[in-house]
């Protein structure tokens, strides 16, 4: 039997939770999701949204490899373009449990070229990706404040001023990792030139959200065509969540990995995106050197 192995590059909140679940539920493959993420220190503690099976499993076969192999990437991590030692061996270790293998990381935006050079060359890299409203929409308007009533009430406060916040973007610690000023490691390490650091940090939450899509986007775009060549497969999430089926038969045709089509979880379509008609959207997007136009911002049908 020929090895199957994909990993899926995104950035949070771009939908590679319900992506990842169609390779979990539609073929034979081991899948992993998000395995730098530091809260898996926390198992054999089970999560909320069942996403660490696999994990356990791998924990009660073999504890102390399991533990040994174990290396999270922290925010700050997440800033450099290395794969260190410990992350590298990590992978290789997950990619080795089967000869079909599905890995699921939002934390490798900087180090998809990389990465290359620490998995066989056998391996696929998948970059789903969300339209940059879409994406900075969903960080300031988290749909699980609706699942009480006074988090339903701190969402409606913050539609009545979304265009002008500034902060308050880290329920996935993307405004940890972005930082507060010029001088914080984003601005230094990322951004580098100081005056489009003190432009960014001027920047309201919309704006510098899309920046920051359009920079990661940008960086395993480039990254990943120049590394993986043909093993290298661009997915828009709003084309994936209107035809699932389609996309899922275009990767299935290019990787090999046999996928059930009968046996998808209920992925739904994209909603529109919070006043898609409002200009300063893309105003925004002027700021962040992002095409102004409905199609790039917004990607409707």
């Amino acid at each position: 039997m020929s090895r199957k192995r994909i990993i899926i590059s995104a950035l949070r909140r771009s939908g590679s939770t319900i992506f990842w679940r169609c390779f979990r539920q539609a073929s034979g493959a081991l899948c992993f999701d998000e395995p730098f993420n530091p809260t898996l220190i926390q198992l054999p503690q089970s999560h909320e949204k069942d996403v660490y099976g696999e994990y356990i499993d791998a924990l009660e076969t073999d504890s102390t490899a399991f533990w040994d192999s174990y290396a999270p990437i922290y925010s700050l991590d997440e800033l450099s373009n290395t794969f260190p030692q410990g992350q590298a061996a990590w992978l290789q270790w997950l990619l080795r449990r089967n000869d079909e293998v599905v890995i699921d990381t939002t934390r490798c935006w900087n180090k998809v070229g990389r990465l290359a050079e620490v998995v066989d060359g056998d391996v696929y890299v998948i970059h789903l990706h969300r339209s940059p409203a879409g994406f900075a929409a969903s960080h300031l308007l988290p749909s699980e404040l609706t699942s009480s009533l006074p988090g339903r009430w701190q969402l409606f406060k913050r539609r009545r001023r979304f265009f002008e916040m500034k902060s308050g973007f880290n329920y996935w610690n993307v405004e940890e990792i972005t930082g507060c000023g010029p001088q914080s490691a984003y601005g230094v390490k990322i951004l580098g030139d100081e005056g489009l650091a003190k432009r960014f940090y001027s920047w309201t939450a919309h704006t510098r959200l899309m920046y920051f899509w359009k920079d990661a986007y940008e960086r395993v775009e480039q990254a990943g065509e120049s590394a993986f060549g043909d093993r290298y497969m661009s997915v828009s999430y709003e084309r994936f969540s209107r035809q699932p089926e389609v996309v899922l038969t275009e990767i299935q045709q290019r990787t090999g990995l046999s996928l059930d089509l009968e046996r998808l979880p209920d992925v739904k379509p994209s909603k529109s995106v919070f006043q898609e008609e409002d200009a300063r959207w893309y105003e925004a997007a002027e700021n962040a050197g992002i095409e102004a136009s409905r199609q790039v911002l917004f990607r409707p049908q």
